[in-house]
């Protein structure tokens, strides 16, 4: 699990690491090997973020390379 800040994040880097409130969370983040979940997470996103794109909103997604990919669901607010 990390942080990070809220804003619309990039898909080349990992988010913009932050410090403090007000906007900036937990990230609960899940590795995948697999390229055949794609569809299944872009439906995932249409579900919780009406298909915003996987660098905004609550469930973010991200392709590095093959077989290495990324999810993110934001899970709490980082405390003061």
């Amino acid at each position: 699990m990390g942080h990070a800040d809220t804003s619309d994040w990039n898909h080349l880097t990992t988010g913009g690491e932050c410090s403090a409130p007000p906007d900036c969370h937990r990230w609960i983040t899940v590795y995948y090997l697999d390229d055949s979940y794609v569809s299944l997470i872009s439906k995932i996103d249409e579900m919780l973020d009406e298909s915003d794109g996987g660098s905004k909103g609550d469930f973010r997604f991200r392709k590095v390379s093959t077989d290495n990919n990324y999810i993110f669901l934001k899970y709490t607010p980082l405390q003061n």
